[in-house]
């Protein structure tokens, strides 16, 4: 028993928004809600850093071999079967995958044509949903959301509530927008009480989060 005890972790894994985003309706009671939030723990992130100069196109080629299509240069999402690329900025792309170890296998394939750095602790990762969201997120996001700026597959590197996120946007789902949202981790509190109550007078489902799989 004491051997065990000792074996014993100090400290549980938890997900980037446990404690934050608990499931469940908040806000306005009344109604269909007008935000669905879910969380998205455990996959792998990453962020690339193509090579400039001589030698550049060498990061484009390894990308595209993993994704199977050629890596986007302007700020877009690209989903696939293995990883998902949102571009960033030039040469800069952050990665999307089901598997955890997606940066130490881009160091291994990259090699001296970029710079990879481990996001999947330090990256939350929720999805927002719904017919209010593009209203939702428009409260703190600079960006022009509407659907003939922001269009399926747009992406920004931007703020939002005053904090850093990469937002992208997916297909829609029956007719509603859908955005994935990228935070620093150590900013997820802040973001979530942000979008929290920027939601309340529209009414805001949170489900349990959505894993690889």
């Amino acid at each position: 028993m004491a051997e065990a005890a000792a074996t014993r972790p100090a400290w549980a894994p938890q997900g980037a928004w446990t404690g934050i985003l608990a499931a469940g309706r908040h806000g306005a009671a009344g109604g269909a809600a007008g935000l669905t939030v879910t969380p998205l723990e455990g996959f792998g992130l990453a962020l690339v850093l193509a090579r400039r100069g001589p030698g550049a196109d060498g990061a484009d080629a390894v990308l595209q071999g993993l994704h199977g299509a050629a890596p986007p240069r302007l700020p877009q999402l690209s989903a696939g079967p293995v990883v998902d690329l949102i571009a960033t900025g030039p040469g800069r792309w952050l990665v999307v995958s089901a598997d955890r170890a997606i940066a130490a296998t881009l160091a291994a394939a990259l090699g001296p044509h970029g710079a990879v750095s481990d996001q999947s602790d330090g990256l939350a990762l929720v999805r927002v949903a719904g017919l209010e969201a593009r209203s939702v997120l428009a409260k703190g996001c600079p960006v022009d959301l509407h659907p003939r700026a922001f269009a399926e597959g747009a992406a920004a590197a931007t703020m939002i509530g005053h904090i850093n996120t990469t937002l992208w946007r997916r297909p829609d789902r029956g007719g509603d927008p859908v955005f994935d949202l990228a935070v620093t981790r150590s900013m997820a509190g802040s973001f979530g009480d942000w979008l929290l109550a920027s939601a309340a007078a529209d009414g805001c489902a949170i489900t349990e989060p959505a894993r690889p799989g």
